[in-house]
């Protein structure tokens, strides 16, 4: 009978402490989520410097305005950016380093992203932020080059690209004011929560 009650008392023990292993995961698994640095350095380049395929992309696009081109260097990844003003609208379009396609990015206000999806969105950021002050709201679109291209060069709304929403935000954290980068999906489920460390040659605002 002792030994019985010994068994279920360990049992209980080891269910305990499983389930606060499994609370202590989530819990770690959740601050890194939200604890993310995105270090980088950006700066403007020469169209000679930038990848042919790249180049190529933007000319077929047909933008009629001036393009200007840079390259982001972060902690493993480097990219090419042509950023413009095409139709009145802002747009940066990522490039990989040799030159493949990887997004279009289009700022937009916030009355463009649809009510019941900024509702939700904004839940989501008030439950890491309590206060915080929109800088800059982008649409991202990631898909085949084909599509990507459609979209740029006739700024269709029938595609099969992929949409999420960037956003760039200020907030004070145990009383230090930063900028953060949130990435969400179409339903404004947030994706990735980065702190931006700013540098000289950042360039936040275009």
């Amino acid at each position: 009978m002792i030994t019985k009650n010994l068994k279920s008392r360990s049992l209980y023990r080891n269910g305990k402490f499983l389930k606060l292993l499994i609370f202590i995961l989530f819990l770690h698994l959740t601050y890194n989520s939200y604890s993310q640095e995105k270090l980088e350095r950006e700066y403007k380049i020469d169209e000679s410097e930038v990848p042919e395929k790249a180049s190529n992309f933007i000319k077929e696009s047909e933008v009629d305005s001036r393009i200007n081109w840079y390259r982001e260097e972060s902690e493993d990844d480097i990219s090419i950016e042509a950023k413009f003003k095409n139709k009145g609208k802002f747009y940066s379009v990522e490039f990989s380093e040799s030159g493949e396609i990887q997004d279009i990015e289009i700022i937009v206000r916030k009355k463009e992203i649809p009510e019941e999806v900024w509702k939700i969105l904004d839940e989501h950021i008030t439950e890491k932020f309590a206060k915080y002050g929109i800088i800059k709201i982008q649409t991202q679109f990631t898909g085949e080059a084909t599509w990507l291209l459609k979209l740029l060069k006739e700024g269709i709304t029938d595609h099969d690209c992929i949409l999420k929403y960037e956003i760039i935000i200020k907030s004070q954290v145990e009383k230090e004011w930063s900028k953060y980068e949130i990435l969400a999906d179409e339903e404004g489920e947030i994706l990735q929560v980065k702190k931006i460390v700013i540098r000289n040659t950042d360039n936040l605002e275009y």
